[in-house]
Order: C-alpha cells, then sequence, then structure tokens
C-alpha cells in the first residue's frame, strides 16, 4: 500500500515538473522571438565612396522596396569613350535594428551574381551573408563593402528638403533630384562626375539645382531649373580649369546669387602684354604667366528665373 503511494506521489512530482519545465522553455521562446522589426520613417541610402571602379547606390525605401544601381566604370581605351555597365536590381526587404534581408527580383540567368557583387573577400566577418537570391546584410554597420567598395549608409529624411550648399553624400537633398543625377552619372564616362552642389525650393512646383561637372581638367558649374521635377531650362554658370602656363590668356567664369531667382555670372580673361606672344600664339621662351604682367578684362551677365522655370538675361558689359 506505501509503495503504491510512493509511486503515485512520484509521478505527481514528476508530471508538475514537465509543466513548470514547459512553461519555462515556452517562455524563453517567446523571449528570443520578440524581436522589434524595423520600420523606417525615413529612406536609408548606401553611396560608394569616390573611386575609379564603379559607383554603387542601395536604398531601402520605408515601403519595404529596395533599388540597387551599380554604374561600372569602363577602362579606357584609345579614340573611344566606351560606355559604363549598368546593373539595375530591386525587391523586397524586411528585418530589425540589426540586421535586414534583401529579397532580390530574379532576373535572367546570369544577369545579377550576387555572389559577386557582394563579395564576402572584401567583407568583413557577418558584414553579409548570400543565399541565392538574398542577402542578409548587418544594419548596424555604418558601413558596406560591395564589390569591395565602400559604400557608407546615411538618412534621408522623406519629409524634409535642405537648401545645404553641399556635395557630401551624407547631405539632404530631395530624393527625386539625387535620382536625375545618378542616372545622369551612369551615362558619363570613367573620367567625369556630376555632384549636386546647391538645391532650393522657390515654391510648391518650381525648383532649382545647381550642379558641378568635373573632367579632371575643368569644373564647369550649371543651373537647372525644375518644373514639377521636369526639368525646364539650364545655364552655365560658371568653369574653372587647369591653367597652361604657356598659353598667354587664361579664362574662367563665376557666379553670385542676388536674390532666389535672380543671380550674375561674370566672365574674366586674363591675358598678357602681346609683346609677349609667338608667331604660334604662345607665350615666348624665357617668360612665363605667372611672372608676366597681365591685364584682366570681365563681363557681368545678370539672369532672371521666371515662373515658369525659364532663364532669361541681359548682358551688364
Amino acid at each position: 500500500m506505501k509503495t503504491t503511494l510512493y509511486l503515485v506521489l512520484i509521478l505527481i512530482l514528476l508530471s508538475c515538473q514537465k509543466k513548470i519545465s514547459e512553461k519555462t522553455q515556452h517562455k524563453e521562446f517567446n523571449t528570443k522571438t520578440e524581436i522589434k522589426k524595423l520600420e523606417l520613417n525615413d529612406t536609408i541610402i548606401y553611396l560608394s565612396d569616390d573611386n575609379d571602379l564603379a559607383l554603387i547606390k542601395l536604398t531601402l525605401i520605408p515601403n519595404g522596396t529596395f533599388d540597387f544601381h551599380m554604374s561600372i566604370y569602363p577602362e579606357t581605351m584609345q579614340d573611344s569613350e566606351p560606355k559604363p555597365e549598368i546593373i539595375k536590381a530591386n525587391g523586397i526587404w524586411n528585418g530589425n535594428k540589426k540586421t535586414v534581408l534583401l529579397n532580390f527580383e530574379k532576373q535572367e540567368k546570369d544577369s545579377l551574381n550576387l555572389n559577386k557583387i557582394f563579395d564576402s573577400n572584401y567583407a568583413k566577418e557577418n558584414e553579409f551573408k548570400v543565399n541565392n537570391n538574398t542577402v542578409e546584410i548587418d544594419y548596424s554597420l555604418d558601413k558596406l563593402n560591395i564589390w569591395g567598395i565602400s559604400c557608407y549608409k546615411s538618412k534621408k529624411e522623406n519629409s524634409e528638403i535642405s537648401t545645404t550648399v553641399s556635395t557630401n553624400s551624407n547631405s539632404k537633398f530631395p530624393i527625386w533630384i539625387e535620382k536625375i543625377n545618378l542616372d545622369i552619372n551612369s551615362e558619363l564616362g570613367q573620367h567625369q562626375k556630376r555632384n549636386i552642389k546647391e538645391f532650393n525650393k522657390i515654391n510648391d512646383s518650381l525648383s532649382i539645382c545647381v550642379f558641378i561637372l568635373n573632367d579632371g581638367v575643368c569644373s564647369k558649374y550649371s543651373l537647372v531649373t525644375f518644373l514639377n521635377q521636369n526639368e525646364i531650362d539650364n545655364a552655365e554658370i560658371g568653369i574653372e580649369c587647369d591653367q597652361d602656363m604657356s598659353i598667354p590668356e587664361y579664362k574662367w567664369k563665376e557666379f553670385e546669387f542676388l536674390s532666389t531667382t535672380t543671380f550674375q555670372t561674370i566672365e574674366f580673361s586674363e591675358h598678357v602684354n602681346d609683346s609677349l606672344i609667338d608667331n604660334n600664339g604662345y607665350i615666348k621662351k624665357g617668360y612665363d604667366f605667372m611672372e608676366s604682367k597681365t591685364t584682366i578684362d570681365s563681363i557681368i551677365k545678370v539672369f532672371e528665373i521666371d515662373k515658369t522655370g525659364k532663364i532669361t538675361g541681359t548682358n551688364n558689359e
């Protein structure tokens, strides 16, 4: 009788311990799976720094989609300017504050090799993991090495439009103007790059943007007007080039905003005395442009931007 009672008590104890254990395991499981889902209010951009290999941009959009753009600069070829190789892809993303999973939309075979683009040989441990058409990235990092190129993370506040004068990748320009600039850069050759220098929203529909194009020799500034995000007009407003000291004349152009819709350009021409120029149009041997006495002429032009975005001007010489 006692033996039977002891057996019953042992079974009761074991049953209670099992239930306690199951509750504990269930609680631990819930704790591990309660990872807060990442929700973005602003667009996150990974943009490559200056390099001679490629322009790369990965954009995480708050609606759960992403865009990937990669423009590979071609090798310089004699007597020709080949176009860059462009890779575009998109898909959906999800994740948390630690990791984000990029699910790339399937493309034609061999058209998108994620293992080559996200090459672990050039990345830190666990920076990203590739599996078929998905890539898991470490979202806590401020930089990803995509195709061996450093791509820095920045936030683009969707509700904010800035007039900051800057070419830094962390500056806050509207996404639509950055996309236009990105498309232009993808069509340029390896030795040319265009950056946004200044952006200003005049009213709800009219905007102006100053771009600077560098080709390794000259920096050219252009002002472009946009009406409802569509380009309306443009004008070259500044230029500065490397100087050839054997040439007897040096020209450059500067600009200045007089108001939000009025600006002026000043064209300068600096030249040496005619007596220092040889028969071939160069400075005579033994003389140097920097050390010679020069004369500077200038022409000022004033321009107005009307409400439709058209640029009109008059000369004031």
